[in-house]
């Protein structure tokens, strides 16, 4: 009998926003695979319940997701609800006033061969944090621009 692999990621970043902020911009999932790029297409199908579909090191992974806990600006966790068994949280800790530890974890199990080659090599892991170093420069970019400029009359 084979045992069933589990891969567990766990990546951390420090974010120079709010912590509602940094709540606010991960809580808005369709604009995930704007910043993610691991992430091709979230559809939320109702309040609970979503539809993901990811790219990692050229694998494609489709899943279902129930959102099992949401605590503004503190943690979210999700379920796989059916194909790929997948479950994470995202925890959201304050560093001060205008600054936000994220910390997220994953466990999946890997299927194929190249899944669980990829996963005992760390690759789900470089992704992560690749990942997640995006979505801190967005999030820190954001409104950041200069205004347009002032039209003279």
């Amino acid at each position: 009998m084979r045992s069933i692999m589990t891969s567990t990621t766990d990546a951390v970043v420090d974010i120079a926003k709010p912590v509602a902020e940094v709540y606010r911009r991960w809580a808005d999932l369709e604009e995930l695979p704007e910043i993610l790029p691991s992430v091709e297409r979230v559809e939320r199908i109702d309040d609970r319940l979503t539809h993901w579909d990811t790219r990692v090191a050229g694998l494609r992974r489709s899943f279902y997701a129930v959102t099992v806990e949401d605590v503004p600006n503190e943690r979210i966790s999700w379920e796989s609800d059916a194909g790929k068994q997948h479950n994470g949280s995202v925890t959201f800790t304050p560093l001060g006033p205008a600054r936000t530890r994220l910390v997220l974890r994953m466990s999946w199990v890997p299927e194929s061969f190249l899944e669980r080659a990829g996963a005992r090599l760390g690759v789900d892991q470089e992704i992560a944090e690749r990942d997640l170093s995006r979505f801190k420069r967005c999030v820190e970019d954001a409104g950041t621009a200069e205004p347009p400029p002032v039209p003279l009359i």
